[in-house]
């Protein structure tokens, strides 16, 4: 029988609230909704169209992304950059015209023959795959083994959603700090490093008065916004080696970071490489954020 991983509900939750507080953070261009579809209608313009959750769609202008996790888009008007629906379908109408590229991840794309995509098609209908494995799989792997890898879906598309939201409300701090990560990224591993063992230290001599102990929460989470911050920098970072793999090199950084954060995720579930990974993730993104002071320092230019 399938028993719940309590780490794996506790950091659901989490992240759950973390998209709660992050999407009423954003200004009124960036149109984002959370658990519910979103609508742009015929003469209205915006900046960025996502939502987590829920469908989009598209009669007016989009000047960057349109994004849907966990829905599908609809569009019948202008996106000057990217689509991307992952776990959801992207249908374009007669009247569409996409700048970028159309993405769908364990969905599909139904365009119209009128219909413009300047940039290309990328589809991944997992399921698909999924309606090949399963007839094999179900006879051979427990019923606990299924729902592991519904929760670890869960958990990478919450993550991605997560890091979608950072990257619209602190672009320009995102930039300073992936800058420095290409140069960098050693001497910000080593940082994060002696953060990790700084921080117990840290927290044991706050213990021992009674004013620090109030002071030991803010620590632990200033440790958790270091790493989240640091991680969408690599997922960025990494996303934009991809972008230039396949030469698109004007990808927007939205789906720069829901490529990359895919990829380090899939590595992340690979045996002992994945733990490798990991380890090494948390060292850079904890470091890179101390070293920058929170995406607050301009990137070190060469002389």
């Amino acid at each position: 029988m399938f028993k719940l991983n309590k780490k794996s509900i506790i950091s659901i939750f989490y992240i759950t609230g973390l998209l709660f507080f992050l999407s009423g953070s954003l200004p009124a261009s960036e149109r984002v909704g959370f658990g519910h579809s979103i609508e742009i209608k015929k003469n209205e313009t915006v900046d960025t169209a996502v939502s987590i959750g829920g469908n989009v769609t598209v009669l007016g202008k989009v000047k960057e992304d349109v994004v849907s996790i966990g829905g599908s888009i609809v569009i019948s008007g202008k996106v000057d950059k990217d689509v991307v629906a992952i776990g959801g379908n992207v249908e374009l109408k007669p009247t569409a015209r996409i700048t970028g590229k159309i993405v769908a991840i364990g969905g599909e794309i139904l365009k119209s023959p009128k219909a413009v995509a300047a940039g290309g098609i990328i589809n991944m209908p997992f399921r698909k795959v999924f309606s090949f494995i399963w007839p094999y799989a179900k006879f051979t792997a427990k019923w606990s083994i299924h729902m592991m890898i519904l929760f670890t879906a869960i958990r990478i598309l919450l993550m991605i959603a997560l890091f979608v939201l950072i990257v619209l409300l602190f672009q320009k701090s995102i930039d300073r700090m992936q800058s420095v990560l290409e140069k960098q990224w050693v001497r910000s591993g080593l940082f994060g490093f002696l953060t990790l063992i700084g921080v117990p230290v840290l927290s044991f001599l706050l213990l021992v008065t009674i004013i620090g102990i109030v002071l030991i929460p803010v620590v632990i989470i200033a440790v958790v916004i270091a790493y989240l911050l640091g991680r969408v920098c690599i997922a960025y970072l990494v996303g934009k080696k991809l972008q230039v793999a396949i030469k698109k090199k004007d990808g927007s950084p939205v789906t720069a970071v829901i490529c990359g954060e895919l990829l380090l995720s899939l590595v992340s579930l690979i045996p002992f490489l994945g733990i490798i990974l990991k380890a090494v993730i948390i060292f850079i993104a904890i470091g890179l954020t101390v070293v920058t002071g929170f995406g607050t320092h301009e990137p070190i230019k060469k002389k």
